[in-house]
């Protein structure tokens, strides 16, 4: 018998696809794959963005009172990883300075009110839900943890470490939450962190943590 399968190109022992055929094979699983895959998840893709913004930060717990406000700034990158058009989960990593403009250090007579400024690398950890893809104005709304390590601690533009009776805690977690509206990769926005640990209990001898207010702008892409 002569004829040969479309498919298959005979040999003796063997049955192999040519070249030609395994691509047209390859080509129909794949649009097969496609067509199958639900409209709402093949449309859903990682997104990778800069985040920055300008905060007003304080302390808050029994050891701050009179603290005053200091204005600060954040600065850094997220990735977002949808699990639908509505649910996705967003990691973000930025440097954030905190601190007041005016804290109590030392003890005795050698009290006195300095500036304090606090840098932290922060790694929070969030849930985000948003209106479905399509809508050209989009609502997000996010809440979660957020962890946070000092990379820098100065009183009075001097040291923390060289400053008697001052010690900073060397890790920081709070919970966050907050909103965006975004357009277009384009996201304007506003969240809050409230600190769960307290940061300065040697310098103040009381619950200090610190809270933080700040007005976002965040760009993404490859949505």
């Amino acid at each position: 018998m002569a004829s040969q399968s479309k498919w298959w190109r005979l040999s003796p022992g063997s049955m192999v696809p040519s070249g030609d055929e395994m691509r047209k094979q390859l080509a129909t699983l794949i649009a097969l794959g496609v067509t199958l895959v639900p409209a709402e998840v093949a449309q859903a893709q990682y997104g990778f963005g800069l985040i920055a913004g300008v905060s007003r930060t304080a302390f808050t717990g029994a050891g701050s009172t009179d603290v005053p406000w200091r204005t600060s700034a954040l600065a850094g990158a997220l990735v977002e990883i949808p699990t639908d058009q509505i649910l996705s989960l967003r990691l973000e990593a930025y440097v954030s300075t905190k601190g007041s403009p005016q804290v109590r250090t030392g003890v005795g007579d050698a009290r006195r009110q300095d500036a304090l400024r606090l840098v932290y690398l922060q790694l929070p950890v969030l849930v985000q839900l948003q209106t479905p893809v399509g809508v050209p104005l989009r609502s997000r709304t996010f809440f979660g943890v957020s962890s946070a390590v000092p990379v820098s601690c100065k009183v009075a533009n001097r040291g923390c470490g060289g400053v008697d009776h001052f010690q900073l805690v060397s890790y920081d977690f709070g919970m966050l939450f907050g909103a965006e509206i975004d357009f277009r990769g384009l996201g304007i926005g506003a969240r809050y962190e409230a600190g769960m640990t307290s940061v300065l209990p040697a310098a103040t001898g009381g619950d200090v943590r610190n809270g933080m207010l700040a007005f976002t702008m965040r760009y993404s892409w490859a949505r």
